[in-house]
């Protein structure tokens, strides 16, 4: 069963410690190999460049897309521009179990900043699914040491009806295949062999939306 519905709570204040629940970390993250490096630009919510332009793509979230105009992409990328300046320092947190690049040759990683009033560090990853600004991607397969904090993460937006999640009915029927990363559209042609599920079913089990056919559009 998904996420209960909740009212969505528009009277905090946002990068509070509600916020940061569940991405943040008084130390750094144990069992990654972490990196230091300074942010160039911030492309939208979850890719940004580092110096010598090594472009860095977020690993586990996928956040609204700009290009395509859709809902809360621009306040995504404003949002991860927010805790990433240009110029500020970042630490890129890989782990052994991961992909350390996608197909279209960048890097994927965990990306850590310090905590904007605080000691301690934020995950960026995680702060963008917490706020509701991105969720989570290609997480199925690969179980990593963020994956059940990642996890909750996402069912707190969803709970909450943070941004992204707002108009989401987690009731509505779709469709998946076992092996499969997405869920899809019922009688969409980019699946074939697929079981029905609802949308909160197949949250809960790490499937993400497919691109193809939008099945929360």
């Amino acid at each position: 069963m998904g996420c209960s519905s909740s009212s969505p709570d528009t009277h905090h204040k946002e990068g509070s410690q509600r916020d940061f629940q569940f991405s943040y970390h008084p130390q750094p993250p144990k069992g990654l190999l972490l990196e230091k490096h300074t942010v160039d630009h911030v492309y939208d919510g979850d890719t940004l460049t580092i110096e010598n332009r090594i472009s860095v793509r977020f690993w586990g979230i996928d956040a609204p897309e700009i290009s395509e105009n859709e809902p809360y992409a621009k306040e995504s990328r404003d949002y991860c521009r927010k805790l990433c300046p240009r110029g500020g320092t970042v630490l890129l947190g890989f782990s052994e179990k991961n992909e350390r690049h996608d197909k279209y040759g960048r890097t994927l990683a965990y990306v850590y900043v310090s905590h904007p009033s605080k000691s301690g560090y934020i995950c960026v990853n995680m702060a963008l699914v917490e706020m509701g600004l991105a969720r989570l991607y290609k997480l199925r397969r690969v179980k990593d040491e963020n994956t059940n904090a990642m996890r909750d993460a996402q069912k707190k937006a969803r709970r909450e009806k943070r941004k992204i999640w707002k108009k989401v009915n987690e009731d509505n029927i779709v469709v998946i295949t076992r092996n499969g990363e997405a869920f899809h559209r019922v009688g969409a042609s980019c699946v074939v062999n697929a079981s029905k599920v609802t949308v909160g079913e197949a949250l809960d089990q790490l499937y993400a939306p497919c691109r193809t056919c939008k099945p929360l559009a």
